[in-house]
């Protein structure tokens, strides 16, 4: 988000950023994370646990970015593109959910900047392969 801030306006920062969370959330697709409840060998429950999930590592990576790429539209179509990448990764209709919810979140925040003419067209073109690729693996 420092590399987004008026004062320093780097982009190829922010995106490299979006790239490493990328990764860390195609590594994170694919893995079971445990539910909140602890039970002992009788069956009895011992523990309720904070835990950790897909959807909150992905809120986490992408919300605060999302919200203040403002008018960079390059940070935003690369954010579609993690989406993207992410989405061939993921082995679940619930992660497939969180991502098409990003995805929509993206392209909302890059429409109201109101691109026009080829911006526009690039925007919405991430935003549609990104949607291809998520969905790809729905289970109907």
């Amino acid at each position: 988000m420092r590399a987004l801030s008026s004062g320093i306006n780097d982009p190829f920062t922010a995106m490299n950023c979006v790239d490493r969370i990328s990764s860390l959330l195609c590594r994170l697709s694919g893995r079971v994370f445990p539910g909140a409840h602890r039970y002992d060998n009788d069956g009895q429950l011992r523990i309720v646990a904070d835990t950790s999930s897909f959807a909150g590592f992905v809120d986490s990576g992408f919300t605060q970015i999302r919200q203040n790429a403002g008018g960079s539209l390059a940070v935003l179509i690369r954010m579609l593109e993690a989406l993207e990448s992410i989405g061939a990764q993921v082995s679940s209709n619930d992660q497939r959910q969180v991502l098409e919810k990003h995805a929509a979140l993206v392209l909302r925040a890059g429409l109201a900047v109101d691109p026009s003419g080829p911006d526009r067209v690039d925007l919405e073109g991430a935003h549609t392969s990104a949607l291809r690729v998520i969905r790809s693996g729905w289970a109907y």
